[in-house]
């Protein structure tokens, strides 16, 4: 080591600094200057020109312009945007018609309250929801006490003349249109937050599933405004076109309170455990694991480890307002009820105008589609409110109709098997080995490729996995078994085919039926070419799963299973389960490997769709619930518009005389519609 000081290594050399020749000072020289002696006579042509501030200003904010103009917007905060703030009253033109344009875009609840994009967030989320379930519940109420009070007064004058004097306003026709008026405008200010865009974009031709309502409300008003006027009824279809407004208030809390029920599940409950069901999302995997399976273009599910479920918020929004069916009903709604309008107008008990408007206006409240939101919601609220106690979630109806779109689903065949009571009853040893080198061979083979079988051979050993011996190179032969290497030594385990293949001498196939009786299984174990042991085995399967599997295959999806075990086949399978053989397929050994790499990898962050505790009951319970989920939302569209042609055919059959007992009547069919659909669509064998 050199111990030499620093000032032993450091050489110091002087560096001669030359004086400055001393110049004369001109009158044009400031006390101070610095001279820079070389640059003193420049040529006149290398002079710069002189610019004016304000030139040089209006050039760089023209040049702000233009950079703002190539602007592309993404994902930006509040605090960078400031920045721009100054070019407000200059924007280009381009940029003011984008920023028109995306002002009449309907905003996300994701945009409203948040989103969940990291663990941080999630108390933050979590007060923001539990918020919502208050300011909902909060809303319903009042939306309720306003239709309870419009469902009063509608009632009330056919009865006044019976009435004593304190309900004296219900004779004045023009109090009772006032306070009509008045409610109406109450229910309109209280779901205002919906009720002007989904205005603003009805008119401009945009029809959503709220527009029934909001339709059926403004006909109402102008209707009450025109009895005012004419003084010729009483107003009465402002309780109809309200009822629409409580139903979307009563899904909006529904839904409320059915996120927040789902983000504790997977947020809180699940948060260092968490599993997600979804697709392959790797073409040739896909290909691979389907490859003689029949499916063309697959979609096949399964479940893995998620550290996080991203989009949560984005992904629990039921988006039905784009559905072309509740469309196509508001249409024939507006359209069905213009006809009917013209006849009563034309050939009604009191022909013009104002008959007429008032057929088209009870057969719009009455028939409109009022249901198209409250059906997919409350579908997925009254699942997830089952599921959640099993801690399991389905994000929403868009999330159930992925999922019963799907061909098949891979499973472990660990999962679909009662592993605590499948049972080796016995084993013939052929006198080649030793019989405790045997069974730890045995169960060296088995624990280390899974399957049923584990705990049985986990239970030979008494649990103490330290006396097996290293298994390496183990290999699934398809439809024969597996082999492996212990010790240099070769190991097959599995059925007599693979010892033949192997060149090693079995028993009679007589003698092996001896054994195989009642169900029982026998599996072979060989060792350096020379047949060891005989091993009796029986497998029960988890008829815990068993109605989900027929849900499954009644909806067209198959049951593809990965094993290693070489019993484990489409006929034991199916004959365990009383199910037909072809809804089962086992998977090769090049796909069960993929599978098997697959399931075993935590993947950071996959969107929030259904999310489970991991157990393959859980799982296929979901998927289940989703394909009835799916079938339950159709269907709730034929009752929708059953409901809808039901209103009109009231609405007819009244014939516009007696507009109250046409109202009271069209309100008990919508009450009884609600009851109806909340029944028939809370029914699932999935429950059971």
């Amino acid at each position: 080591k050199d111990s030499a000081s620093d000032e032993q290594k450091t050489k110091r050399i002087p560096f001669p600094v030359p004086k400055a020749e001393p110049r004369e000072e001109s009158g044009d020289n400031v006390d101070g200057q610095i001279i820079l002696t070389d640059f003193v006579d420049v040529p006149d042509e290398t002079v710069p020109e002189q610019a004016k501030e304000d030139d040089i200003e209006k050039h760089l904010f023209d040049k702000r312009k233009q950079k703002a103009k190539d602007f592309k917007v993404s994902n930006i905060e509040d605090d960078f945007s400031a920045e721009f703030d100054n070019l407000n009253e200059d924007l280009p033109l381009e940029y003011e018609d984008e920023k028109e344009n995306n002002e009449g875009e309907p905003q996300g609840l994701a945009d409203i309250i948040g989103e969940y994009n990291e663990p941080s967030d999630k108390n933050k989320i979590h007060i923001r929801l539990t918020e919502r379930v208050r300011k909902t519940t909060i809303s319903a109420a009042i939306m309720g006490a306003v239709q309870l009070v419009l469902l009063l007064l509608a009632i009330l004058p056919p009865i006044a003349d019976n009435l004593w004097e304190p309900v004296f306003f219900v004779k004045d026709n023009i109090i009772l249109c006032i306070i009509n008026a008045l409610l109406i405008i109450a229910a309109v200010v209280v779901d205002s937050d919906r009720f002007f865009d989904t205005f603003t974009s009805t008119i401009k031709g945009n029809i959503t599933g709220n527009s029934a309502t909001v339709i059926a409300v403004a006909l109402a008003l102008i209707e009450n405004t025109v009895v005012a006027v004419t003084e010729r009824s009483t107003p009465v279809f402002g309780v109809i076109a309200v009822f629409g407004l409580l139903i979307n208030k009563l899904t909006d809390a529904i839904d409320a309170r059915r996120m927040l029920d789902n983000f504790s599940v997977c947020a809180y409950n699940y948060e260092h455990n968490m599993y997600a069901v979804h697709p392959f999302d790797n073409e040739s995997e896909v290909f691979e694991i389907g490859r003689g399976l029949l499916m063309g273009n697959a979609e096949m599910l399964y479940s893995s480890n998620i550290a996080f479920p991203s989009d949560f918020v984005k992904n629990s929004e039921n988006k039905e307002d784009d559905n072309k069916y509740i469309k196509f009903m508001i249409l024939g709604s507006v359209v069905l009820s213009l006809i009917i309008g013209i006849i009563a107008g034309v050939f009604g008990t009191e022909k013009g105008f104002m008959t007429a408007f008032a057929a088209f206006t009870a057969a719009v409240c009455v028939s409109a589609p009022v249901f198209g939101r409250f059906i997919p919601a409350f579908i997925t609220f009254i699942t997830n409110k089952r599921l959640n106690k099993e801690g399991t979630m389905i994000a929403s109806i868009n999330t159930a109709e992925k999922i019963s779109s799907s061909n098949a689903v891979v499973l472990d065949s660990a999962d679909i098997f009662d592993r605590s009571a499948c049972t080796m009853h016995g084993m013939k040893d052929f006198k080649s080995m030793r019989i405790d080198v045997v069974l730890l061979y045995a169960a060296a083979m088995v624990i280390k490729s899974g399957g049923p079988l584990k705990e049985c051979f986990e239970e030979v050993i008494d649990g103490r996995q330290d006396l097996l011996p290293p298994v390496r190179e183990l290999v699934y032969e398809d439809k024969m078994g597996i082999s492996a290497r212990i010790y240099e030594q070769k190991v097959l385990l599995g059925n007599r085919n693979m010892l033949q293949h192997h060149n090693i001498t079995v028993p009679d196939k007589a003698y092996e039926d001896k054994y195989s009786h009642d169900g029982r299984k026998v599996i072979y174990l060989a060792c350096n070419e020379q047949l060891a042991a005989m091993f009796v085995v029986s497998y029960v399967v988890d008829e815990r799963i068993k109605g989900y599997l027929k849900q499954l295959e009644s909806n067209g999806i198959q049951i593809l299973v990965r094993t290693n075990d070489v019993n484990v086949t489409e006929e034991l399978i199916s004959s365990k389960f009383g199910l037909d053989p072809d809804n089962f397929k086992i998977l090769s050994s090049v796909a069960g490997r993929l599978y098997k790499r697959r399931k075993d990898t935590v993947i950071d962050k996959l969107p929030a769709g259904i999310i489970h505790d991991g157990e393959a009951g859980s799982m296929l319970k979901a998927i289940a619930a989703s394909c009835s989920m799916a079938v339950k939302n159709k269907f709730g569209l034929i009752i929708q518009l059953a409901a809808m042609v039901i209103g009109l055919a009231l609405t007819a059959y009244s014939g516009f005389r007696e507009n109250g007992i046409t109202t009271l009547f069209a309100l008990l069919t919508m009450i009884i519609e609600t009851v109806g659909i909340a029944g028939v669509l809370s029914i699932g064998k999935y429950t059971k």
